[in-house]
């Protein structure tokens, strides 16, 4: 109850800390008013954002909580590409020389990983 109070309260300080930056120039017919009232509008800024920072602060808090489900376009480029697998698949014979080295590579770094255990 009291903390609810408190919130309230600190968001209407808040609005009314900020509404004073409206009227904070009014009257400056010099530059040194004008830098003085500057100095005052950020004073005003910085107590409103202290007070309330999810309306008045500078920073910015996106969250964005989304899921997606990718496995229709996995699918999809499964499909396309299958046509293409299966080609090289019928022009490279079984046993190739190509899948003999590579056979031979991945035997030898399986012997070497072995041997060094």
């Amino acid at each position: 109850m009291f903390e609810k109070e408190l919130l309230k309260l600190r968001a209407e300080a808040a609005h009314i800390i900020a509404e004073k930056i409206n009227t904070v120039y009014d009257g400056c017919v010099s530059m040194e008013q004008a830098v003085i009232a500057r100095g005052k509008s950020d004073n005003y800024k910085w107590m409103a954002a202290k007070k309330m920072p999810s309306v008045f602060g500078d920073k910015i808090d996106i969250n964005v909580n989304h899921t997606v489900d990718i496995t229709k376009a996995l699918d999809a480029a499964q499909n396309r590409a299958m046509p293409f697998i299966e080609m090289k698949q019928a022009i490279q014979p079984q046993g190739s020389s190509e899948d003999r080295s590579s056979n031979a590579v991945l035997e030898r770094s399986v012997k070497d990983t072995s041997e060094t255990e």
